[in-house]
């Protein structure tokens, strides 16, 4: 994910973002495509100049295609509201640094569920194929470990009888 911080809106910041973007994208894709909202500072002169020049194809989100970026504008808003809320903003530079953490952080520790826990740099460079399989061993080992945890617990109340199987066939026999 390449991100800038401008001080107005407008095409500067989405052109470099498009340059950046551009090598390692070729080196990945035969042809690349830009999937933008129509807003100013995605759809002027300036931004179709560097599409045509890359050899890049540009489809409007909700004009084009069914799809939207809703999946990055999720990703704006928990930044917005789980990070930068929290902080004092005193300037561009302390927004850039808080901005720049979230989005590594995002990117190569935070684990996401529609990865199965995998975070989006572990998919991407196919990393963690693993993570899987080890989240779901973890899982199960946790809830062997807090089942046994209750079991030993008491209250010195109840008095504890040898558990039993369930369902005991004896009331099974006599429901059916």
């Amino acid at each position: 994910m390449s991100w800038t911080l401008e001080d107005r809106l407008g095409s500067g910041g989405t052109c470099r973002i498009l340059r950046d973007a551009a090598v390692p994208l070729h080196d990945r894709f035969e042809e690349p495509t830009l999937v933008a909202d129509s807003g100013s500072e995605n759809v002027n002169g300036e931004v179709d100049a560097i599409l045509v020049e890359q050899e890049w194809t540009r489809v409007l989100a909700q004009f084009e295609v069914t799809f939207s970026n809703s999946m990055l504008e999720a990703f704006g808003r928990c930044l917005k509201h789980s990070w930068i809320d929290l902080h004092d903003l005193d300037n561009l530079t302390a927004l850039g640094r808080l901005i720049a953490f979230y989005v590594e952080a995002h990117h190569t520790v935070m684990p996401h569920s529609e990865f199965d826990g995998q975070t989006p740099d572990e998919m991407d460079f196919g990393t963690g194929r693993a993570v899987p399989a080890a989240l779901a061993t973890a899982r199960e080992n946790a809830r062997e470990e807090r089942m046994k945890a209750n079991r030993l617990v008491g209250c010195g109340v109840c008095v504890r009888t040898p558990m039993r199987r369930w369902p005991d066939p004896r009331i099974l026999n006599h429901l059916l």
